[in-house]
């Protein structure tokens, strides 16, 4: 191979590996809203679309077209997780979407699927039709303040998604002024890639089923066999039309754990049903994770307890940890005290009276939390992160570390010096006060 291909190879191999991990980060990805990881997942479209099928299982569909790119992600083994990852308001407080707001987006979906160019007072109009006509709706009331708000946080994250382009107007102002005039011209085809799930929901007969129950039908795929989820916590059988054939079986282990892997960042082998320990145990099994994680850019970390994924370059997830900011600098103060507590842990109300004696020993961090009720909200903030990140878990009302935390136990705390001016010298931020310094 001449220097010239080797050279093209290379940067190939690194722009494939940059938009696997934007795309990690970023399911949607639309040409206003990332034009460089959306050029950059157009020109190796055939080389990512390889990727996730062959690595995770999941479809990527490249929207040229309608200028936008959908990373269909379905789960792995682990359906009902209290690793919630909810949609978020798009506007300051960056809040998780509530019931109310989870249903407009639903209506407003379901009733923009005949339109072409509607405005925002029209849609209003229909979704409020759409929830009283049906009973097991919230009533939708547009003279209401906190309607109109969550109405226009499901219009921005539509927005965001290419589902609609807003053409004239701003839809924030319909909060405060339900009579403005808003002109959106609307994507059908985005529309429906909202749902990615691999069953059509009115195919599942949800009535009987339980939230759990009914997630597990809705992302169940038949490709991997007849009940492939349960005979993956079982031993193998071969010769049983009931179960998944060893391929399937394999290929089901293969997909599950890597989505796992390259989802959480961590996986712990306690964790694992049995298909996924034997496949990660196996000479394939280590060599397809390694395989997968280097070409995606990914350090893979290999231990007795289970697997880590570190980026090197911090694109891959939204919530990188450590960062700065008060919740980071929280978590890990308390990793530090939960190392210390084995496998007792420690309850909700001792975790935040360590935030607590922190807050007093440094008067002007997380100044944000400083109301009676700052170091809880604090400490279920920094708990959340952790347990995201599979850092913790809760049991019996208790929180406790997982294996993987011990990866930042020479993670430290130190107090910023204080800068030298002649001038007044301003507070130092909330998230500045605290320098962290990462375990290696």
């Amino acid at each position: 191979m001449s220097t010239l291909q080797n050279q093209l190879a290379v940067q190939e191999r690194e722009d494939v590996a940059r938009a696997v991990r934007g795309l990690l980060r970023t399911p949607w990805v639309t040409q206003a809203s990332d034009p460089a990881l959306y050029e950059l997942v157009r020109r190796r479209r055939l080389a990512v679309v390889k990727w996730f099928e062959h690595y995770l299982g999941w479809e990527l569909l490249v929207q040229t077209d309608a200028g936008y790119v959908r990373l269909a992600k379905q789960p792995g083994d682990r359906v009902a997780s209290d690793d919630l990852r909810p949609a978020r308001r798009q506007r300051s407080s960056k809040a998780p979407f509530d019931r109310l707001r989870y249903v407009l987006l639903c209506v407003v979906a379901a009733e923009l699927l005949d339109a072409r160019l509607i405005t925002i007072g029209d849609l209003a109009e229909r979704v409020t039709a759409a929830c009283a006509a049906d009973e097991g709706l919230p009533r939708f009331q547009t003279d209401r303040h906190e309607h109109r708000r969550a109405f226009v946080d499901v219009l921005i994250a539509l927005e965001s998604w290419g589902a609609v382009v807003r053409i004239d107007g701003q839809t924030e102002v319909f909060a405060d002024d339900a009579a403005v005039a808003v002109l959106y011209r609307v994507h059908p085809p985005a529309v429906h890639h909202l749902v990615a799930c691999p069953q059509g929901p009115s195919l599942v007969a949800a009535d009987d089923l339980t939230v759990a129950e009914t997630i597990e039908a809705l992302t169940d795929e038949p490709g991997y066999g007849p009940d492939h989820r349960n005979s993956a916590r079982q031993p193998a059988s071969e010769g049983d039309p009931a179960r998944p054939s060893s391929v399937q079986r394999s290929l089901w282990a293969r997909h599950s754990v890597l989505r796992r892997l390259f989802d959480d960042a961590v996986v712990h082998l306690d964790e694992l049903t049995v298909a996924e320990r034997d496949y990660v145990r196996s000479i394939t099994g280590r060599k397809i994770l390694r395989q997968a994680a280097e070409l995606s850019g990914f350090a893979l970390e290999e231990r007795a307890e289970g697997f880590l994924l570190v980026d090197p370059d911090r694109v891959s997830g939204p919530d990188a940890f450590p960062s700065s900011g008060a919740a980071s600098a929280a978590a890990l103060h308390l990793i530090t005290h939960l190392l210390t507590t084995g496998d007792t842990g420690a309850t909700t109300d001792e975790l935040t009276a360590q935030l607590a004696a922190l807050m007093d020993d440094a008067p002007t961090w997380a100044r944000s939390y400083r109301d009676d009720a700052g170091p809880q909200r604090l400490a279920d903030e920094a708990i959340g992160l952790l347990a995201g990140h599979h850092l913790v878990h809760r049991a019996d009302g208790r929180v406790v570390a997982r294996p993987a935390a011990a990866r930042y136990r020479a993670a430290t705390l130190t107090r910023r010096p204080a800068r030298r001016t002649t001038a007044p010298a301003a507070e130092p931020a909330q998230d500045d006060l605290f320098a962290i310094e990462e375990a290696s």
